[in-house]
């Protein structure tokens, strides 16, 4: 009896399908990790987002330039065809 069972098991543990299956649930197995990775990771984007809005909606404000400004006033003359003087500021 002993040795039709392992007969059976050396058969089953040799077998393609048998290790194609095994290696197929690993798969589906260390997809779960990746996935908890993945959300980990789609939450601090998402945080990052909102602390760059946060930052933005204090400190980036419009601007605004603004400061001594100096005023020179100039005319400027000119003649037309007939010999009119024009002045324009």
């Amino acid at each position: 009896m002993k040795e039709l069972t392992r007969k059976i098991t050396d058969s089953i543990g040799s077998s393609a399908i048998v290790k194609m299956f095994v290696i197929a649930v690993l798969i589906l197995l260390f997809l779960i990790p990746l996935g908890m990775i993945n959300a980990v990771i789609r939450e601090r984007e998402a945080n990052r987002a909102y602390a760059e809005a946060d930052i933005i909606g204090l400190w980036g404000g419009e601007q605004v330039v603004g400061g001594p400004f100096l005023n020179v006033p100039y005319i400027i003359r000119r003649k037309d065809e007939e010999g009119n003087v024009e002045e324009f500021r």
